[in-house]
Order: structure tokens, then sequence, then C-alpha cells
């Protein structure tokens, strides 16, 4: 009997043994999974909401906007072929004038003597050389004395057109229609030949420049061009039809773009001031290599290099990538970018720049401050 109780004793603690290491499975094994659940939603609820907005291209042809600066078709310094002293000026500073008109003489008598002088001596020589000619027909002049005579005649003659050029040098006509831009020098001071007396402009065309990258500067001058408009910053925003005149072969050192040039005519009945500001309307075909896309300017963000990018969305690691973007012009709270995405790239529009490399992202249909 003893040994009965004492079996049976036994078996009881083992059961008692497994029963109780049975329960602290299951409780280790409820905790796991609570830890791992507890792991989940925290990562689902530290995901940071971004709002995002869908890449599409262009449709057939894209306008593009540049601000421009109004300039005059060339600048040139106004001086005399001739030195002398400054008797008369007709250039005030903005005066616009015509081609053909005087804007400035010499003091007349030293060039008036001076061709009055060669004048009598070509007398003289011609009057030497009909002297001479009558005497060799009798036989009683050389042949070098004619020729002497002949040379003196033609050094006389020579005199004589430098004389009269030189008077007509010592007066200045407007070249083209302009206007003055700077008056350098004053009446009465005395000046060498080529010296600048005034800065003039050439109106009969008026010159947009603007900056524009790489990519386009072959664009624009190429036939994608559908047409271009410059746009005056005055009251009646006046529109006028523009081309491609010409662009500087190299780029800015530090922006890296062209300064590229469009013209037009001088309009009539519009007065247009150079120097002020206007905006350049530049439609081009959409060809295969000419894609370019429109985006929030929310989703741009800049690093410390002034380098532009925005965040793609990658829907399968739930966060997202850098991607750098060239941009062009602004419109509408958009921003034109020529290269660096793809037609349905998902883009960050909002919150884009607290976003980090690697960190989990999840859409947001709301509004997203």
């Amino acid at each position: 009997m003893t040994a009965f109780n004492s079996i049976q004793t036994s078996l009881n603690i083992k059961q008692s043994i497994a029963i109780a290491i049975i329960a602290l499975y299951v409780v280790m094994l409820s905790a796991c999974n609570q830890t791992g659940n507890e792991t989940n939603k925290s990562e689902t609820t530290l995901a940071k909401p971004v709002k995002l907005f869908e890449v599409l291209p262009a449709g057939n042809s894209q306008t593009y906007y540049f601000p421009a600066k109004i300039e005059a078709y060339r600048k040139v310094n106004l001086s005399f072929e001739v030195d002398g002293k400054i008797e008369t000026l007709h250039l005030p500073e903005g005066q616009n004038f015509k081609k053909g008109d005087l804007l400035a003489s010499l003091k007349q008598e030293p060039f008036e003597r001076r061709l009055q002088q060669s004048k009598l001596n070509l007398k003289e020589a011609n009057l030497e050389l009909k002297r001479i000619q009558a005497v060799d027909n009798k036989g009683y002049a050389s042949k070098q004395d004619v020729t002497r005579a002949e040379t003196a005649r033609d050094l006389a003659q020579v005199d004589y057109d430098v004389s009269q050029d030189n008077l007509d040098n010592s007066h200045l006509y407007a070249p083209f229609d302009g206007k003055v831009a700077k008056r350098l020098l004053e009446e009465n001071t005395y000046i060498s030949r080529g010296t600048a007396i005034a800065e003039i402009l050439d109106t009969s065309k008026v010159y947009f420049a603007f900056d524009v990258s790489e990519r386009l500067i072959n664009q624009l001058r190429s036939e994608d061009i559908i047409k271009a408009i410059a746009i005056l910053k005055n009251e009646q925003q006046s529109q006028f039809e523009v081309s491609y005149a010409e662009n500087e072969a190299q780029t800015h050192p530090i922006t890296q773009t062209y300064r590229i040039y469009f013209s037009m005519p001088y309009p009539k009945n519009t007065t247009i001031n150079l120097g002020s500001h206007a905006s350049i309307a530049i439609t081009l075909s959409n060809s295969s290599d000419n894609q370019q896309y429109k985006i929030p300017l929310s989703a741009i963000v800049t690093d410390a290099q002034n380098q532009s990018f925005v965040w793609v969305y990658q829907a399968d690691t739930h966060t997202a990538e850098r991607r750098s973007v060239e941009l062009s012009f602004i419109e509408n709270n958009q921003i034109a970018v020529l290269s660096g995405l793809n037609s349905g790239d998902q883009i960050v529009s909002a919150g884009a720049s607290n976003i980090r490399s690697g960190q989990k992202l999840k859409p947001f249909t709301g509004d997203l401050q």
C-alpha cells in the first residue's frame, strides 16, 4: 500500500510539472504574438502620411514662359573720324533720332581753310601741267618734266579729296534710327579722332534677352517653335510676335544657362522702354525627345548645393527615392520639369521637405498642409 501511494504521488507531481510547463509556454507564445502585433502596429503608426501627385505628360504642344529684358538691337559708340573742337551737340540723353539726323559738328573754320588751300594747290597744279604739256607739244620739254607735272597734279587732287572728306567728316549724322543712351562729352571740347562722344542705341529692332537651359537652347533655334509672343508689362499688356535672333555660345559660369535673344521690328505707335522687362511665351511642338511635365511647386526640394530634386514614391517598399530634376518655368503654382521624371511616376507633393531617405511612407488622400 505504501509503495503504491508513493508511485501515485510521484505521478501527480510529474503531471503538475508538465501542466505548469505547458501553461508557461502558452503564456510566452501569447506574449510573443502580442509583441509582434504591437511592432507591426507601431510601424504602421510611424509611417509618415504624404500626399502624392501622378506625373503625366503634356499634350502635342507645350508653352514655355520666360522673364526677359528688353534691349536695343545694338549699342554703338559715336565718334568723329577727324580731330577737332566740338562746336554743336544734338545729343540729349534719352532722345530718339532718325537715320540721317545731324547729331554733332566740329568747328568748321579749320576744315574750310584747309579745303580752300588744297583747292588752290590743285588749280595751280593743273595750270602747271597744262603749261608743261604745251611746251612738250613744241618739243621743248622732257618726258621727266611732264611726269613731274602729272605727279604734282595727282598729289594735289588727293590732298583736295582728303580735305573735302575731312570737312564732310566734321559732321556726324545718325547712321540708323535710334536713341541716345549716354552723352560722354560736351561742346567746346577738343577731341582726337576715334574718341567716343556718346553711346547710341539702334532701335530699328527690339531684342528680348533671357536665359535658357542647355536642353532648350537647340529647340528654341529649331523648327519646333509653333509661335513666340512677347508680352509687354504695360497697361495694355501689349503682345507682339517675335522670332529667334541669336544666342551666346558659352554658358553662364554659375547658372550654366545660355543667354538667348528673340527680336522683332520696333513697333509703330507703341512706346517701348529699353531696359524694362517683358514675358516671352514660346510654344513648342512635343516630339519624342521633347517631353515635359508640370508638377506642383511644393514637390520641389533644394539641397545645400542648390540642387533641385523630388521624392518619387516606391509602392513596393513604401519609401521614396530621391530624384534630381531639371527645371524650367513657373506658372500657376506649378513648375515645368525638363528631365528626371517619367510618365506615371508618383511624387510626394506635400511634406516633401521633411522626408528622409528610407523613411516609411503611406499615401494620404486628404488635405495635407
